[in-house]
């Protein structure tokens, strides 16, 4: 008889997603130094990717922006440009 198939992994579950981007956004991620921005690489569906603000010099225009996340519809926006007071969300993910 032929094997039978190969039984995919089961997801991780949502709590342990929660903390995970809780760690990520309190603890690693540093909006002075990056911008979240997206990617079309994997078959045209867009994914959400970490991009280094000086590694990418057509992000100087937000120099002046707490919180760069690119707009996927519009390059010229920033959907996190009224984030004034991101440290503080991070400081309460940080003690989540």
């Amino acid at each position: 008889p032929p094997a039978p198939p190969p039984v995919p992994p089961a997801p991780p579950p949502l709590s342990q997603l929660v903390l995970e981007c809780l760690h990520f956004f309190g603890c690693v991620y540093d909006p002075e130094s990056h911008a979240l921005g997206w990617s079309t690489a994997k078959g045209g569906r867009p994914v959400a990717v970490l991009v280094g603000r000086a590694s990418s010099p057509g992000l100087a225009t937000f120099a002046l922006q707490p919180l760069l996340v690119l707009d996927p519809l519009d390059d010229a926006n920033n959907a996190g440009k009224g984030c004034y007071r991101f440290c503080q969300v991070q400081a309460l993910f940080r003690a989540a």
